[in-house]
């Protein structure tokens, strides 16, 4: 169990750090430079991260398996006061709904336990398709499910009327049982601005179990993308007893302006979030000064920048650069709390993207969003 009192000033321990460098090239593909024992930069502009997730039941679900006095209400002050999270969305299965009143509860529990700067509660629901797929929508007035809208493209024309929404692909691959799961992420342009991200990370499982999607070459997260999504990877909880949050320690950490319902939604939309297998570790994964989730027209060959530390002082030990999905640079090293990474690549010839993975010692992997870079039509052959 987590403690209560979660440390929201960093300290990073330089005098025990081994402060290095060191230099990985990979042939056409650029280089790491990593140094250890790095202070949190300038350029890391949003700081802290607030850590939740969007995916979590309560007793309005008809499979939830703990107490029947679950509510929403219980959730939250258990994901506040016990997991010590910053915020968390409860998205029960609205097949469960019994007309508005869970709903309306619902909400009411959210308004209740949000105070700005301390705790963040949202109202969500859960589209659960068992032949199609199942999906989180955070930020609407109303809600839909699979007995009103039976296929999923009927939910998703639901969907298109709600620009505001913020969603995310649930646990991919879990239902699709007629090959035909989310469609295989067949784009539609008018959803496309309102799904933000995919699990990656779901009820304790790590990056490995989504790490070969339904083509079985690159990850859940990566063929969605190439598909023409705008995605990130996220952590669900999706707990269905009382340990929201406790369970296992995975988070979806989001870089916000601030600790409010308005900030949060504001960097989901920005992609401005990153995966985390370890309860409070941080990343900043930036390129000219723009955070993860960035998409950017570059002149030359860009240095995307990593900063990543842990306030409990844990080590790192490893990097992995990835572009369109394939590892193309990687970095082994060792730390005492924190360091920075710059990641030089080339040119892109037309429209490339970069996330990385950064490990530390007990095996925790961290994944921001990508960043997308597209070659500027005036660059030149040179500034390869």
């Amino acid at each position: 169990m987590f403690g209560l009192q979660r440390k929201r000033i960093w300290v990073v321990c330089c005098a025990v750090a081994c402060v290095c460098a060191s230099t990985v090239a990979v042939a056409g593909q650029g280089s790491v430079a990593v140094t250890s024992g790095s202070p949190v930069p300038a350029s890391a502009q949003y700081w802290p991260a607030y850590y939740g997730f969007i995916h979590a039941h309560t007793a309005y679900s008809i499979d939830y398996h703990g107490d029947k006095s679950d509510t929403p209400a219980v959730a939250f002050q258990y994901a506040r006061d016990t997991a010590g999270l910053d915020w968390m969305a409860v998205s029960d299965h609205a097949e469960s709904y019994i007309g508005q009143a869970s709903w309306t509860a619902t909400k009411e529990a959210a308004d209740d336990y949000t105070v700005d700067g301390s705790f963040v509660a949202f109202r969500a629901f859960e589209y659960s398709n068992s032949m199609q797929g199942h999906v989180c929508v955070v930020n609407t007035e109303s809600w839909t499910n699979w007995e009103k809208d039976h296929l999923i493209s009927y939910f998703f024309d639901w969907l298109a009327n709600y620009p505001e929404a913020v969603a995310t692909f649930n646990h991919p691959g879990s239902y699709d049982i007629f090959n035909n799961e989310f469609y295989h992420f067949n784009y539609r342009s008018d959803i496309a601005p309102m799904m933000v991200g995919l699990e990656m990370l779901n009820s304790g499982s790590k990056f490995d179990s989504r790490d070969k999607g339904y083509d079985g070459q690159v990850s859940f997260l990566d063929e969605a993308i190439q598909k023409g999504w705008w995605l990130g990877s996220v952590s669900g909880d999706d707990a269905h007893d009382r340990v929201w949050g406790t369970r296992d320690v995975s988070r979806t950490g989001v870089l916000a302006e601030g600790l409010t319902r308005a900030d949060l939604i504001d960097a989901f939309r920005a992609r401005r979030f990153f995966t985390s297998e370890d309860s409070n570790a941080y990343v900043s994964f930036q390129m000219n000064g723009a955070e993860m989730g960035s998409r950017l027209t570059v002149h030359s060959a860009p240095t995307l920048n990593v900063y990543f530390s842990d306030p409990d002082g844990e080590a790192w030990t490893g990097l992995k650069v990835y572009k369109n999905g394939v590892v193309v640079a990687e970095e082994s090293f060792n730390d005492a709390g924190a360091g920075t990474a710059d990641v030089a690549v080339p040119l892109p010839s037309g429209t490339d993207y970069y996330y990385v993975r950064v490990e530390q010692s007990d095996g925790q992997r961290i994944q921001p969003a990508p960043i997308w870079l597209t070659r500027s039509a005036t660059a030149t052959v040179a500034a390869e």
